[in-house]
C-alpha cells in the first residue's frame, strides 16, 4: 500500500515489520519519517502488525506499507509532490494507493497519471466537511463541495466516506449518492501515532515548491 501522506513512523513497533523503503517528496530525501502523525495513523489502520500483543491490528495485518511523504509537518500538500510520490510507488511495484487529501480544483496531470495506470487502485477519503464540521454533498460538482480527486469518475478510483459505530454516515463525513462509493468505520478509531523522537535534519528541504492546504480528509480521525 502506497501511503501518500505525512510519512510513517517506520520504526514504530506496531508498524516496522510491515514497512518497506519509501521516500520523502517534501524534503527530497530517503527519510519519510512522520512528524505530523496523520500518515502513521492511516498506515496503522490499513496495515498495523497483528498477533504481536502491541497496540492495534490493521485491516490487513500482512500488508506491506510504503511511506510516500508528500506533505509538510502541518499537512500541507502540493500536487507536484503527490504526483512524484505516486510515480515512485508505481515504479516500485505499488498497486494500491491511499490518499487523505483533496480540494475543489482538478489537477489534469494527476488525472492523467491515474488514467495511465488502470491496473493500480486509488482509494481516497471523501473529506471531513468544511469549517462547520458538517459533511458536504459531493454530487454538487461546483464550488467548495466538489472534491477532487475523490469524486473522479475514473474506474480505478474509490471514494470512501466515514461511518460510525451504528454503520450510519457520520455528521462530519462528506457524502454523495453518485460520487462517494462506500463507507468505512471512521469515528473514534484507535491507531498508532509517532513517538516523541524528532526526525533528523533533512538533506534538502525544497521550500520553493508551491503548496496549499488540502482539507484533512481521512475517514479515521487522527489519533492525537
Amino acid at each position: 500500500i502506497g501511503v501518500v501522506d505525512t510519512g510513517i513512523a517506520y520504526q514504530h513497533p506496531d508498524l516496522a515489520a510491515n514497512v518497506v523503503a519509501g521516500h520523502d517528496f517534501f524534503a527530497d530525501d530517503d527519510d519519510p519519517r512522520d512528524v505530523n502523525g496523520h500518515g502513521t495513523h492511516v498506515a496503522s489502520v490499513a496495515g498495523g502488525v497483528g498477533g504481536n500483543t502491541i497496540g492495534t491490528v490493521g485491516v490487513d495485518p500482512w500488508a506491506k506499507l510504503m511511506p510516500l511523504r508528500a506533505a509538510d509537518e502541518d499537512g500541507n500538500f502540493s500536487w507536484a509532490a503527490i504526483e512524484q510520490a505516486v510515480a515512485h510507488g508505481l515504479a516500485n511495484g505499488v498497486k494500491l494507493f491511499n490518499g487523505s487529501f483533496g480540494g475543489p480544483d482538478n489537477d489534469p496531470a494527476f488525472d492523467d497519471l491515474m488514467r495511465a495506470n488502470p491496473d493500480a487502485l486509488f482509494v481516497f477519503s471523501s473529506g471531513n466537511g468544511g469549517s462547520d464540521q458538517l459533511g458536504d454533498n459531493h454530487d454538487l460538482t461546483s464550488g467548495s463541495a466538489h472534491r477532487y480527486p475523490c469524486d473522479s469518475q475514473l474506474e480505478n478510483v474509490i471514494c470512501v466516506g466515514a461511518s460510525d459505530w451504528t454503520d450510519q454516515l457520520t455528521r462530519f463525513s462528506d457524502f454523495g449518492v453518485k460520487s462517494v462509493d462506500l463507507l468505512a468505520p471512521g469515528a473514534s478509531v484507535y491507531a498508532a501515532k509517532p513517538c516523541t523522537t524528532q526526525a533528523s535534519a533533512p538533506i534538502h528541504v525544497a521550500r520553493n515548491r508551491p503548496t496549499r492546504r488540502m482539507k484533512d480528509a481521512a475517514p479515521s480521525a487522527p489519533a492525537r
